[in-house]
């Protein structure tokens, strides 16, 4: 005969088994549904990091628990918490969904054409290498692909913005890396040696020049904002470096927000070096060296925006 002790043993075994067998299947069924990871490493593993971002390059090694920057030279400590925080997160990412499974032809709509897209490599510390393509960011996050793979995907945070600033300038080189979205800036101002001036958005599209009998065309003022935009250099150097003195001329933008973007241009032996200053703008310690024909865009003069010949 069985005993009320005997009994209740019995019970809470199967009580208890039913638990195991409840939390086991429970566990397959959300390891099934939860979206696959970006990347199979944790922050931890990464013993290399090289990114690749066109013809500029940036690689960082791991030694001893310190981060350094090998390329380009010369070779110095990096921040080497920011750089695990960008790591742990990109480890951390997920797909959020699928968006083409032929990439090619709408490489350049996700910005993972040749031009645009940023490639990732670690190698871990058992010698193990793996490799990413990060494309544009969107508001879910950023559009990427594996290098087995043809397609795009798109993961569930921004990935390229996990980068550090101070990395990133060194491979975007970007007086802005976020952008003045041309679209809403409301007065600009521009001290050049050859012309000093104010504009300010009217309505409609049209743009005035206080105290100035030259009004500026919309479209030429919209292609001046665009290359203020799009303003990169061909090299970044430490400002104390350069030991640079009071700018040679300087460009401020304040959009709808009332963001302002400020923009210093230093000329040094024959070289213009920009200092940005505001969100989004390259840190304080660095300058970067413009190409000529992008210093002409930017500082036009208001009689060549108001089409006077």
């Amino acid at each position: 005969m069985v005993s009320n002790r005997q009994q209740l043993r019995a019970v809470a075994g199967i009580v208890l088994l039913a638990a195991l067998l409840g939390g086991a299947l429970l566990g397959l069924l959300g390891g099934r549904d939860r979206p696959p990871a970006v990347v199979r490493f944790s922050a931890e593993e990464v013993r290399e990091l090289w990114l690749g971002y066109g013809e500029a390059e940036l690689q960082l090694q791991r030694e001893d628990g310190t981060w350094w920057v090998l390329r380009p030279e010369p070779r110095r400590p990096a921040r080497g918490d920011r750089v695990m925080a960008a790591l742990s997160e990109l480890s951390a990412a997920r797909r959020a969904r699928t968006v083409t499974a032929q990439a090619p032809e709408r490489s350049e709509r996700y910005g993972l054409d040749q031009a645009n897209r940023l490639t990732l490599r670690v190698r871990l510390r058992d010698g193990t290498a793996h490799e990413l393509t990060l494309g544009s960011d969107a508001e879910e996050g950023t559009y990427y692909r594996e290098p087995e793979g043809e397609g795009g995907a798109l993961s569930d945070r921004a990935l390229r913005r996990l980068l550090p600033d101070e990395l990133a300038h060194y491979l975007e080189r970007r007086v802005f890396p976020e952008g003045i979205e041309p679209g809403r800036i409301r007065r600009l101002q521009v001290d050049a040696p050859g012309d000093r001036y104010e504009l300010q958005y009217e309505r409609f599209e049209s743009w005035l020049a206080p105290e100035r009998e030259l009004q500026p065309h919309a479209p030429e003022v919209r292609v001046m904002l665009a290359a203020l935009d799009r303003l990169n250099g061909d090299d970044l150097r430490n400002v104390g470096e350069l030991q640079l003195d009071d700018p040679d001329a300087r460009v401020s933008a304040v959009s709808d927000t009332g963001r302002r973007y400020e923009l210093e241009l230093h000329i040094l032996d024959h070289d213009v070096w920009a200092v940005g200053r505001g969100p989004g703008s390259l840190p304080g310690g660095f300058a970067s060296r413009l190409h000529p024909d992008d210093v002409v865009r930017v500082l036009r003069p208001l009689r060549d925006l108001a089409g006077v010949p």
